[in-house]
């Protein structure tokens, strides 16, 4: 018969993820302790094939896409800001 081994750590988390993550437990109606656990597990499982697109993560690949098809400007002084907000002045 194979032996279990535990640890037990303590985690200081920030407050707005500490309560993120309690309310996510809640709402599934798990401890935020075995939530803790659920995250490190799929984590460690096999963390090249594992990845969640979580808001954050969309948001940054539509702005990949927007800045491929050049949907922002890039202005590098506060003269070009201005001449491009006039511009935009001048078309509204």
């Amino acid at each position: 018969m194979g032996t279990s081994t535990s640890s037990t750590i303590k985690l200081n988390l920030p407050s707005g993820i500490l309560n993120n993550a309690q309310g996510e437990a809640k709402r599934i109606g798990i401890s935020l302790q075995d939530f803790i656990r659920m995250l490190m597990a799929s984590y460690f499982a096999n963390p090249i094939s594992t990845r969640s697109v979580s808001r954050e993560q969309a948001l940054y690949d539509q702005a990949q896409k927007d800045i491929v098809q050049g949907n922002y400007t890039d202005i590098s002084s506060k003269k070009e800001l201005r001449e491009y907000l006039r511009r935009l002045d001048a078309t509204a």
